[in-house]
């Protein structure tokens, strides 16, 4: 793998990002490559595919922006690639090109008026981590350790031009199927540039510390609003161990634990409190030795319409009790099945009832990767309505939240009575998480909204 640099300045301009769209458009480069191999009836080449990874972890995590969160979201997937190829392409979760220090050190004085080493008792000046947006530094701030996590400079402007790259490309992609890629695209553009705002994300970390209190061994750190602005975001540090470790070395008993705590807190905040989580990376977790979880970053952050939570928990239950001609009702009813006539029920029935198999049954169920092939041919690969089933923009969110805490506890080989969650999640009426008010301080509107969820 080349020598991970500093970065000075993000590469700007159509052309000096379209090399990582070419790639991310052959279906993440290495995959690509080998797929095309096994076409041909040759054996996969851990060499190339090594390769190819490496690359491909250089390109995006200096490239940042949309092209590495797809990264991060392809080294979680179920994969039968090589194992030192996922291991590599791994880092980006939490770990791509560092800015150099003098250019993060002036976006933290631009937003909060002064230099780290005189905002903060002790500044690190190596990044703890690297993600898409921004990277995260550790400091001291009155007595205890603080992570503060910094945008890159210029990031929303390469963001507009990775649109501008892919939006051309979505459509085309689309062009003659039931996707509305127009819509999807203005969705996706939406939800990033919010990513981009961390008064944002602090709005929504100090929501989520209160949703997740009453979930067992899940935390989230608490928000400093004096160190904190629209391009700075600082926390409570989260000590413990990062994914890749975590998974090598956890017991069991640990590994189930982690995995009840992030399937309960999706089902519970967005289904319960219509507030949806579409990051579910494993980058964006820190665990202690016994399965504690703490959760991380929250600028992927979705209220969804309570009438359409309700449509989905009705489709949840139908499912459940094998009510095809009910689930289908509702599953049109949310705007999946465009032209009822040529659409293949029978095939989405199937596929329906498969993917909510680990919540058919009370007994302990584990998500294997033979569950999530299977799953992925049903829904993808294999599907006869691949060219008449539609994605309504508002469900984009929601099902890259289920689809990645599926692949999260495939991977993370996790094992629990998900039946039980999934009952007490439905049998529990809908909350919706209240919303700060507008004009008031982060700190105010924080008890405020305290207050009012004591009382919901």
């Amino acid at each position: 793998m080349k020598r991970e640099r500093e970065l000075t300045e993000l590469p700007r301009g159509l052309r000096r990002r379209m090399l990582p769209t070419a790639k991310l458009a052959a279906k993440a480069g290495w995959k690509h490559v080998l797929r095309m191999a096994r076409r041909k009836g040759l054996p996969p080449d851990p060499v190339t595919a090594v390769v190819a990874a490496a690359d491909l972890v250089e390109d995006l995590g200096s490239f940042k922006g949309l092209f590495m969160k797809a990264g991060q979201l392809a080294s979680f997937l179920p994969a039968r690639e090589p194992d030192a190829a996922l291991e590599l392409l791994s880092q980006l979760q939490a770990r791509g090109s560092a800015f150099a220090y003098g250019e993060i050190a002036k976006v933290v004085e631009a937003e909060l008026g002064d230099a780290p080493e005189r905002l903060f008792d002790g500044f690190e000046r190596r990044p703890i981590a690297s993600a898409s947006i921004g990277q995260v530094h550790r400091a001291r701030l009155g007595g205890r350790d603080v992570a503060v996590k910094v945008q890159y400079p210029g990031i929303e402007r390469a963001i507009r031009e990775d649109f501008a790259v892919l939006g051309p490309l979505l459509r085309l992609g689309t062009f003659g199927i039931a996707l509305d890629g127009k819509g999807l695209l203005a969705e996706l553009r939406r939800r990033i540039a919010e990513e981009c705002d961390y008064r944002r994300e602090a709005d929504n970390q100090r929501l989520f510390a209160r949703l997740l209190s009453s979930v067992p061994f899940a935390r989230v750190p608490a928000v400093i609003a004096e160190r904190s602005a629209r391009r700075v975001l600082t926390m409570e540090l989260a000590e413990g161990l990062d994914y890749r470790r975590f998974r090598a070395t956890a017991s069991q008993a640990a590994r189930n634990r982690a995995g009840e705590a992030i399937m309960r807190s999706g089902l519970e905040s967005c289904f319960i409190r219509c507030v949806c989580n579409g990051d579910p990376q494993p980058g964006n977790y820190v665990f202690g030795e016994d399965g504690s979880t703490t959760f991380l970053d929250f600028g992927c952050v979705e209220r969804v319409d309570p009438a359409k939570i309700d449509l989905w928990r009705r489709l949840l239950v139908a499912v459940l009790d094998e009510d095809s001609a009910r689930a289908r009702a509702l599953f049109e009813a949310l705007g999946f099945i465009p032209n009822p006539r040529r659409f293949d029920w029978d095939h989405q029935w199937r596929a329906l009832r498969h993917v909510h198999g680990g919540f058919a049954s009370r007994a302990p169920f584990r998500f294997t990767r033979r569950f999530m092939e299977e799953m992925y041919t049903s829904q993808f690969y294999g599907n006869p309505n691949a060219m008449r089933i539609a994605m309504p923009a508002d469900a984009l969110m929601l099902n890259r939240a289920v689809y990645g805490r599926f692949a999260l506890l495939t991977d993370l080989g996790a094992e629990a009575r998900w039946g039980e969650l999934m009952r007490a999640m439905l049998e529990t009426p809908i909350a919706p998480a209240p919303e700060p008010r507008a004009g008031r301080s982060p700190a105010k509107a924080d008890r405020g909204a305290a207050r009012k969820e004591a009382t919901a």
